[in-house]
């Protein structure tokens, strides 16, 4: 199994086209393990079921920011994810 179909992301975006661009982008890229969910509240529910290797993350979003999504990685165990890419 390669580094592309072992690689797990979350995408994290209220906007569900900016999430169907990256989703298709990803899909592309030969990455085949992508959630994707709308806000920060609902992603920190993901990340502790299935933490993923990469977020990416919306920098306006309702409920949680992503700064606070960081933050809360520390108290977590998928404090291990790396990286996280804001700014969409």
């Amino acid at each position: 199994m390669s580094v592309r179909e072992k690689l797990r992301v979350l995408v994290v975006d209220d906007m569900s086209t900016s999430r169907g661009i990256l989703l298709q982008m990803l899909d592309k890229l030969g990455i085949a393990q992508v959630e994707y969910t709308e806000n920060g509240v609902r992603a920190v529910e993901r990340t502790k079921v299935s933490p993923p290797h990469l977020i990416l993350s919306d920098l306006y979003m309702p409920k949680m920011k992503p700064v606070r999504l960081v933050a809360g990685s520390a108290r977590n165990r998928w404090s291990n994810c790396r990286p996280f890419i804001s700014g969409m």
